[in-house]
């Protein structure tokens, strides 16, 4: 089987020769220093939520469109996957905020939380309209077998909120199955635990 068709075969609940795997193929994330947040000085989230910038949806959608375009020969027949446009609700909540704000804001205001999080659902959403109405278009829409989401939720030790709050803001605005490492693989990741991983899923990953 190749990638598509094992994905295909799985998404039927059927097997397929081996379970499918996606070892941070999907999305690749450039590091960088948040030096500043836009609403980091804003008095209060839901308070000030009308200053973040609106998305230009017409010039985004063209641009999005041609590289759709561009991105989607290189698919062949291996397994399309069609990932986010920009990172999860907390993950965008934080950077817009700011982390210590943000955090507050979770406890003293939480209807600018979920006024954030909306904001930046309904840009999710219509992305995705804009990509999956580019697939139909275009006749592309059999190369996509997979659309991908992803968030933070969680720190090394523990969730990323209370879990009854997390549950309340957080999990109700998005529905997600994920199959594959937490993350990419960072740079500080030894070889030796990557060859476990892999050595883990050659003798697991099977049915």
């Amino acid at each position: 089987m190749n990638s598509r068709e094992r994905i295909q075969t799985a998404l039927a609940h059927k097997e397929a020769d081996r379970i499918p795997y996606d070892l941070a193929g999907t999305t690749v994330t450039i590091y960088f220093h948040l030096i500043d947040s836009p609403m980091g000085k804003a008095g209060s989230l839901s308070g000030n939520l009308h200053l973040l910038p609106q998305t230009d949806w017409d010039s985004y959608t063209k641009i999005l469109r041609n590289n759709l375009n561009e991105q989607i020969v290189k698919v062949d027949e291996s397994c399309g996957i069609a990932d986010r446009n920009t990172a999860g609700l907390t993950e965008n909540s934080l950077r817009i905020r700011g982390y210590e704000n943000w955090f507050m804001d979770t406890v003293a205001d939480q209807g600018g939380v979920e006024a954030l999080f909306d904001r930046i659902v309904n840009d999710k959403l219509n992305y995705w309209d804009t990509v999956i109405d580019w697939a139909i278009e275009t006749g592309n829409e059999h190369k996509i077998q997979v659309i991908s989401e992803c968030d933070d939720l969680g720190s090394q030790t523990t969730t990323i909120l209370d879990p009854d709050t997390l549950r309340q803001l957080v999990i109700p605005r998005f529905k997600t199955i994920v199959f594959a490492p937490v993350h990419n693989i960072q740079n500080d990741v030894s070889p030796e635990n990557f060859r476990a991983l892999w050595d883990t899923l050659q003798k697991y990953g099977k049915y």
